[in-house]
């Protein structure tokens, strides 16, 4: 997951949040929903892995934390996270986060390339 680099606050900050990098390379940034829901979103190069926390008026309702391989999408409001298998790189789960205009939480475990179909 090495590819965060300043350059990408301004890129995360494109879809309407607050973001910044600490000095431990974690990649922090804060979404506010019309519900007035906030989502703080933080990727570690370090420890590769990511957490997603959802608060209603202070207090958590909602959290997301992985470690592993990974790799991680932005496309318009939506966060995509795609768990990978290490053997080779494919994703084993899928989860989709829907920032704008109301937080929304889908998470798939996708079937694995090696398994049979069902009959």
């Amino acid at each position: 997951m090495s590819f965060f680099y300043p350059k990408d606050v301004d890129f995360m900050e494109m879809f309407g949040c607050e973001s910044h990098i600490d000095n431990d390379g974690l990649l922090e940034s804060t979404f506010i929903d019309t519900q007035n829901k906030k989502m703080v979103f933080s990727i570690s190069d370090i420890q590769n892995s990511i957490s997603a926390y959802i608060y209603q008026d202070e207090a958590l309702i909602f959290k997301i934390y992985e470690e592993g391989a990974m790799r991680v999408m932005i496309y318009e409001n939506q966060i995509i996270i795609e768990y990978l298998n290490y053997q080779d790189l494919y994703a084993k789960r899928l989860t989709i986060i829907d920032v704008y205009p109301i937080f929304k939480i889908d998470h798939s475990t996708l079937i694995d390339k090696d398994m049979n179909q069902l009959n």
